[in-house]
């Protein structure tokens, strides 16, 4: 009997000591089933979303010469939506000076219509020689967000050089920043000429010597003297700077900013609103990389090894927004 009973005893006390393992086994068993349901449901809609807005990086590169550097990339829409908006940032960090350029013409447009006494900068103005509102004068090559007006020296040692140092001279112009933009919009843009740069001298400011001295070959009659509070057109000066430059640009000056000369309203990128980038295309960024210190402006110098940060963003035309970052390391002499 008394065998028995402990028989039966201990066979209750293993089965007690077994039931809490085979519980803890069932729980750990059920929580990796539910798991493994939420992370499918997860993935397949983290795969939808990215899906649908994939920035492709194609052919990246950066290129330093004797003067300057060349940055080129290819940015290509993986995604199954087109995109209304693109904008990609470089940088050497994450600092807001500038670091890219490109010649006026290039991404300075002016309006297609002379502005009267009475523009106010905020568009351009009505109906007339062909115009409308908000019209520019010609397409822009590149899509640079330019935001300051420079004037890089190029003149010349040689003989015949009309070329002067340290001044603004014919064909010197150039519009810098640090944002290359696509965007369905074509507003007209707010570029300042900075006092302290080589250009100031050209629209009523100080050169780096803090001197309103202008000695280099651009015609006294092509210097631009815009009013204060009120635009004048300073298409002449900007012409100057770049033949090619098109349409009427009209400045102001800002007696309460000692550090800005002027401020000119422009055109400065490419307006995608009618024809977005489709599934499968691609757009070409290019610009110049400044590789010298341009007094006045403060930029970053970019030098052969160093990396550039860049930050691509896009948007679809349902709202869906990507963005990814790249470094791209300058190669050359």
């Amino acid at each position: 009997m008394t065998n028995n009973k402990q028989k039966k005893t201990f066979a209750l006390q293993r089965r007690r000591a077994i039931s809490p393992i085979l519980a803890v086994v069932v729980l750990l068993g059920i929580t990796v089933v539910a798991g493994g349901i939420v992370f499918s449901l997860f993935s397949t809609s983290a795969t939808t979303a990215s899906g649908a807005d994939v920035i492709g990086i194609q052919n990246a590169q950066a290129v330093k010469g004797s003067s300057h550097a060349d940055m080129t990339m290819t940015v290509k829409n993986a995604g199954s939506q087109p995109w209304t908006s693109i904008e990609m940032t470089v940088s050497k960090s994450e600092l807001s000076e500038p670091i890219l350029y490109e010649s006026l013409h290039e991404n300075v447009v002016g309006c297609k219509t002379t502005p009267g006494v009475s523009w106010d900068g905020k568009s351009c103005p009505g109906v007339g020689n062909g115009g409308s509102e908000g019209e520019p004068a010609g397409n822009r090559d590149n899509p640079l967000r330019a935001q300051w007006l420079i004037s890089l020296d190029k003149s010349s040692s040689g003989a015949g050089s009309s070329r002067t140092d340290g001044e603004a001279d014919k064909g010197e112009g150039a519009a810098v920043g640090r944002k290359l933009v696509f965007q369905s919009k074509d507003d007209l843009r707010t570029i300042q000429v900075l006092n302290g740069t080589a250009v100031a001298t050209l629209f009523g400011g100080k050169n780096p010597s803090n001197s309103a001295t202008y000695g280099g070959n651009i015609d006294s009659a092509d210097k631009c003297t815009p009013g204060t509070g009120s635009y004048a057109d300073c298409s002449a000066t900007f012409k100057a700077l770049d033949p090619s430059t098109k349409g009427f640009i009209s400045c102001k000056t800002v007696p309460d900013d000692d550090d800005v000369a002027a401020e000119c309203k422009v055109f400065t990128h490419t307006n995608i609103k009618d024809s977005p980038i489709g599934t499968g295309q691609s757009i070409y960024f290019y610009a110049d990389v400044l590789t010298q210190e341009i007094p006045g402006l403060d930029n970053q110098i970019v030098r052969v090894g160093d990396n550039l940060v860049v930050n691509i963003s896009t948007e679809n035309a349902d709202g869906g927004t990507a963005r990814v970052q790249s470094v791209i390391k300058v190669t050359g002499i």
